[in-house]
């Protein structure tokens, strides 16, 4: 039993491991396209506009987290060739989604004024067609949270991979058209629709999204929603403030740049990512938990490394291949992104572990480090895109030092003989 498990999670691993690089190569894909055909000015708007994006999807996160607990808790879940319960209804789910994504809407569409202004953009429209795209992208995580906790990964796989090329799609589109930034957010969110359509194609069952049955389900899940999503946003939002923030005080040039720079923080945050997914269904069973825990901690710790490793020898070579000669004076500079993007790796697996057990700690810790990384980037009399992102990572590391603290004397309370979690 024991290696029929060791061979599911290994085969598990390799295939999420491959949909996340695909994933992460699309990424790339859309910042070369940009870099390509948006003047640096333009750059800086769209990169604030997609964290803008990724910030707004903290509550889809946080459903999908809540989804796939909630059916990896599911007693028998536990135990290989066990029965499938019906613990989270499909229609349930999708509705609580598509409540969450309106509500997303309606919240963009009232901030589209002051964000307009904040982040010097040529109008409202882009930031409203942020709001529009929130909507399908929270269906898709809502649909990958079921095939999580099921530990369907190869349909997992194929719905990340999916909702990545959304984005470059919408890149190649804007780049053969040239209608700008604006035009960009419109094709991103119909792309993503696609995506929604799919995934839940791929959950496979039939969506029952009214009745007593889906109202008691859905109902269970909007309790433990709200405070996933609260600790879910400090973490996203602290791996995606620094841009907005880059963008406010630094000029529209520089900003283009920090753009740049934050791929590569976001390459070593997201390519370790298949870890988290892969485990965290068992962080939430108390005989797999210890295990899964430690190994992601190191996982990603080692990735990071390699990563930082990577860049400083190879910072300029990088940046070129990347975006362009344009930008090869930031390569220097290119090892503190990947840094913070470790960083951010190991502070996820750690807030992932609290909430597998229903802590939140790590969620209220990181607030606390966005409020000091605000403080600290809008108070710097010369900004600079080495010095925000020097900041970005400070503020990553005193919330990863909180998290193995919180981790360790949890591991010590619960009498779980695990060896010590280090790294960060």
């Amino acid at each position: 039993m024991t290696s029929r498990r060791a061979a599911s999670l290994t085969r598990s691993a390799v295939v999420l491991a491959a949909a996340t690089t695909v994933a992460n190569l699309l990424g790339y894909a859309l910042v070369l396209l940009l870099t390509r055909s948006l003047p640096a000015q333009d750059l800086g708007a769209a990169g604030a506009l997609l964290n803008l994006a990724v910030i707004g999807m903290v509550p889809a996160v946080a459903l999908q987290l809540v989804v796939a607990r909630a059916v990896a808790g599911a007693p028998d879940r536990a135990q290989d060739d066990a029965p499938h319960v019906d613990a989270v209804p499909p229609g349930a789910a999708v509705r609580v989604a598509v409540e969450t994504g309106l509500l997303l809407c309606v919240v963009v569409a009232v901030a589209a004024p002051a964000l307009e202004r904040f982040l010097r953009l040529d109008g409202p429209w882009a930031a409203l067609l942020v709001g529009a795209w929130l909507l399908p992208a929270t269906v898709v995580f809502a649909a990958q949270g079921l095939l999580q906790g099921r530990e369907r990964f190869l349909a997992l796989s194929a719905v990340l991979v999916l909702a990545a090329a959304a984005r470059p799609l919408g890149g190649a589109v804007e780049a053969v058209t040239g209608t700008g930034v604006t035009a960009l957010m419109g094709f991103v969110a119909a792309g993503t629709a696609v995506a929604a359509l799919v995934a839940l194609r791929l959950v496979g069952e039939p969506l029952q999204l009214f009745g007593p049955a889906a109202r008691a389900a859905a109902a269970r899940l909007r309790g433990p929603l709200a405070g996933a999503a609260v600790t879910t946003a400090g973490l996203l939002t602290l791996a995606n403030v620094d841009l907005l923030l880059a963008r406010h005080v630094l000029d529209p040039a520089a900003s283009g740049s920090y753009a740049v720079g934050a791929l590569f923080a976001k390459g070593a945050f997201w390519a370790p990512q298949f870890v988290s997914t892969l485990l965290y269904p068992r962080m939430a069973q108390p005989d797999r938990r210890a295990r899964a825990v430690v190994g992601a901690v190191g996982i990603c710790t080692a990735v990071g490394a390699g990563a930082v490793v990577a860049t400083l020898a190879l910072g300029g070579p990088l940046v070129t291949l990347v975006a362009g000669e344009a930008y090869r004076p930031l390569g220097p500079d290119l090892w503190l992104f990947a840094a913070l993007g470790g960083a951010l790796a190991v502070a996820q697996v750690l807030l992932y572990a609290r909430l597998a057990v229903g802590d939140r700690t790590i969620g209220a810790a990181a607030w606390l480090c966005i409020a000091g990384l605000a403080v600290a980037v809008l108070l710097d009399p010369a900004p600079t895109v080495a010095g925000v992102a020097a900041r970005a990572l400070a503020a990553t590391l005193v919330l990863v030092g909180i998290g193995l603290v919180v981790e360790r004397a949890a591991f010590r309370r619960g009498r779980e003989h695990a060896p010590a979690v280090t790294g960060g």
